[in-house]
């Protein structure tokens, strides 16, 4: 069969042989049956249908070179293997007696065996063989032997069916954008095909009896190109994520890094301020009691002097244990709060008259102002580390100011009751007043940001605020009037 092969197209050809009718895979069969289903299912002429045999041929010529033709072609090739037991084609039985002479009907047996030969291939030209793909009528026929009777057996090829069968094969394994198309002998000679379809590929189809030409065809012959584009920038994309993803990564890590040797940093300081803040009181403690214990007094007053700095001290003392304490304890998850009603302005006056005696050593005083307050639910010694906190804050921070007068004020607003601790000192700069709650940090006194300079442990604001957030409170720094700051500690009102 002529391949209709496009003229100015590029194409790429290679024969696929049908497996399944491959010669290598049929083999000659012999059978046994009984005599009585073989008479049943075949008969030989009768002499009446042998006489009118002639007659019939002459009266169709082409069937009667049809015969010889495969008659011939079976002589010539009787070995030929070829397995169409998945043909679905319409079936033609051609069967001709060859009966030898002197064959006797006697059975000598109830078995008949028979031979049966492997099916041959045979083309033969004439009828409609100008429409056929394969230049003519296709038969596959086999010899079949039963005892001394040769027949002739086999079908003729389906064509319409074949490539119906073919179609539909191809069009399962099409993708998007491509097509094909089965040309027949008359498009050997047409011209070249639309710029738009280009055939790609060529599947020569060998049935071993004739070749089917499956032309595959790209629709969109760019889509290639478009389709590079696309993972391009697909790629492009995927590498650019990749890239921030990377990016954002290492930012991460280094801020991490900075963050764990900042805090790292803070926790060296803290410990050094731990050593420095305990070293002080102890000092004093042990200065004064070694005086009091060798008599080193000039009168009794003095000694009345040294058995309060000794309080002052140890008081001072308890309250730095008290916050590196509060501090682990909120740390791990184990403080326990105790919430109960009581008088805010009755535990806040308890801590002012512990505190004075303190604030006074170093020149200030401590005014409250009590606001109207009703009975809340609060935890005593939280509230109490909140105003000694703040205190203590106010005397470390303030010392350079001409009016060292502290005020303490609460009040009740908006479900709140608030407590109010306000210096005359050097206020607290817009900059440090969200980073003077965090832990370990230490503002200097006179405002700058120099924490080597400063004193404390960077606890006590940090308690403040954690303290006040149990409370379900807030904390914040205001500037004070006319100068100063403002701690102002918001406790929400449970009655």
């Amino acid at each position: 069969m002529k391949s209709g092969s496009l003229k100015g197209a590029p194409q790429r050809s290679k024969a696929y042989p049908i497996e399944s009718l491959r010669q290598q895979s049929q083999q000659s069969q012999v059978v046994t049956q009984d005599r009585d289903l073989v008479a049943l299912n075949y008969s030989p002429p009768s002499p009446a249908q042998q006489a009118a045999a002639p007659r019939a041929r002459g009266a169709q010529s082409e069937a009667a070179d049809a015969e010889q033709v495969l008659a011939e072609t079976l002589r010539e090739e009787p070995q030929a293997l070829y397995d169409l037991a998945q043909a679905e084609s319409q079936v033609h039985v051609v069967t001709t007696a060859m009966e030898e002479e002197g064959v006797t009907q006697a059975a000598e047996s109830d078995q008949v065996q028979i031979r049966i030969e492997p099916f041959v291939p045979v083309v033969v030209p004439g009828g409609a063989s100008e429409d056929s793909m394969f230049g003519g009528q296709v038969f596959l026929l086999r010899y079949v032997q039963i005892e001394q009777r040769n027949l002739i057996q086999g079908f003729q090829l389906d064509e319409a069916e074949l490539v119906r069968e073919v179609e539909e094969s191809a069009q399962r394994l099409m993708r998007d954008g491509m097509a094909f198309d089965l040309p027949s002998a008359d498009r050997a000679d047409e011209g070249p095909y639309s710029r738009a379809e280009i055939t790609v590929h060529t599947a020569i189809l060998d049935f071993g009896f004739g070749d089917l030409v499956l032309n595959l065809k790209e629709l969109d012959p760019g889509w290639i190109t478009k389709r590079i584009g696309e993972l391009q920038h697909v790629y492009l994309g995927i590498v650019v994520v990749v890239g921030v993803a990377v990016a954002l990564a290492l930012t991460s890590l280094w801020r991490t890094t900075r963050e764990q040797l900042a805090l790292a940093k803070k926790k060296d300081e803290f410990i050094s301020a731990v050593s420095h803040e305990l070293r002080t009181p102890l000092t004093s403690i042990r200065m004064y009691a070694e005086m009091l214990e060798k008599n080193w007094l000039s009168s009794q007053g003095q000694a009345t002097e040294y058995y309060r700095n000794i309080r002052q001290e140890s008081e001072r003392l308890s309250r730095l244990i008290d916050n590196v304490l509060d501090f682990s304890r909120l740390q791990r998850g184990r403080k326990r709060y105790d919430f109960r009603l009581g008088d805010v302005n009755a535990c806040i006056a308890d801590v002012v008259t512990m505190m004075s005696p303190y604030a006074a050593e170093h020149g200030f005083t401590i005014e409250t102002v009590p606001g109207s307050l009703g009975q809340i639910a609060f935890d005593r010694d939280a509230v109490a580390q909140i105003v000694v906190n703040l205190l203590d804050n106010a005397v470390k921070y303030a010392r350079s100011a001409e009016d060292k007068t502290i005020v303490v004020r609460t009040r009740e607003s908006d479900g709140y009751v608030l407590i109010e601790v306000e210096d005359r000192g050097p206020g607290v700069a817009h900059r440090q007043r969200k980073r003077v709650f965090e832990q370990f940090y230490r503002g200097a006194p006179d405002g700058p940001e120099r924490s080597a300079q400063a004193t404390g442990t960077g606890l006590g604001l940090a308690l403040v605020q954690r303290f006040a957030q149990a409370h379900d409170g807030f904390v914040e720094i205001l500037s004070g009037d006319p100068c100063g700051a403002l701690f102002r500690v918001g406790l929400t009102v449970h009655g």
